[in-house]
């Protein structure tokens, strides 16, 4: 299970280049698969 410390930064990152719905996607798509 990835860390919260790490989710954060990744919906970070999709905030500030792609935006946050598409990131947030994929880190449910990573969780679902990772869980």
């Amino acid at each position: 299970m990835l860390s919260n410390v790490y989710i954060d930064n990744m919906l970070t990152l999709g905030k500030n280049n792609y935006g946050y719905t598409f990131k947030q996607v994929q880190i449910l798509c990573i969780l679902a698969n990772t869980s």
